[in-house]
């Protein structure tokens, strides 16, 4: 048996404002699936403004 492996990406918008970054602790480990690649950036970005060392292995 075949398997066939088919990327999707999302497309929609990622509203980062309604996130309260003060939850999470100071070191954060980002990851996440093939559909939310094109936003780790943004979200790493967004962490790190809110004084959150972000650490990630590999983003694309």
């Amino acid at each position: 048996m075949k398997i066939m492996m088919v990327e999707s990406r999302y497309k929609g918008e990622i509203n980062l404002s309604n996130l309260d970054a003060s939850i999470f602790p100071k070191k954060i480990g980002l990851a996440t699936t093939v559909q939310f690649l094109d936003y780790a950036d943004e979200i790493r970005q967004f962490l790190e403004s809110n004084g959150k060392n972000v650490f990630a292995d590999k983003i694309r």
